[in-house]
């Protein structure tokens, strides 16, 4: 038997209505198939529908689009259709809707998945950019390394129950999550990585 409620800013979510959750909460799919031909600016434009109060954009949409297309590196496949981009390329322009958006939470579920390192990198600056300005961002991942370091909290699921606390002490509760050990390595960077340890 499931319960509780779930709330937004003190409000729950069932008395707000679609389009305010839709100015407030952006999301980016783990994957998404494209059925018509957009082109990667409309489709990035789509995150301003929230906002409009008509079928025009105004010149402050297409900004946010358009600021949202470079922080991405799509701005040069603006007019290309979505059916005809790679899959990373396509990751890059859902992500760029959501920032286009301008939501103040922004869901974010295997957000590197089809992301080669440069834009798995630029990536994580994306999200220190947000969360620095007060998005706060949320995200859904099994890449522990990359998510780790940019998190303030993480949330540990698995089917003992759930733990949240600081990153710090987040190991002991992913082997109990993944059912593996994990050793703790030391960067040159100064960061500390998680990684199997190998059977014996």
């Amino acid at each position: 038997m499931y319960g509780g409620s779930i709330e937004l800013d003190g409000r729950s979510l069932h008395k707000i209505s679609s389009r305010e959750r839709a100015q407030m909460i952006g999301y980016v799919p783990q994957r998404e198939e494209p059925l018509f031909e957009f082109s990667v600016r409309e489709v990035a434009a789509m995150g301003r529908i929230p906002h409009s109060t008509g079928l025009n954009e105004t010149e402050e949409d297409w900004e946010a689009v358009d600021q949202a297309l470079e922080q991405t590196d799509v701005a040069r496949l603006a007019e290309k259709s979505v059916m005809r981009i790679s899959g990373g390329e396509l990751q890059r322009t859902l992500i760029a809707r959501a920032i286009a958006q301008g939501p103040k939470i922004l869901l974010l579920d295997e957000p590197t998945a089809s992301l080669d390192i440069p834009h798995w990198h630029d990536l994580s600056k994306i999200i220190r950019s947000l969360t620095a300005s007060g998005t706060a961002v949320v995200i859904s991942s099994h890449d522990i390394n990359w998510a780790l370091p940019l998190a303030d909290s993480v949330i540990c699921l698995n089917k003992n129950g759930t733990w949240q606390g600081p990153p710090s002490a987040a190991k002991s509760h992913l082997e109990e999550a993944f059912g593996i050990r994990l050793e703790a390595v030391m960067l040159s960077s100064g960061q500390t990585a998680l990684y199997p340890v190998k059977p014996n």
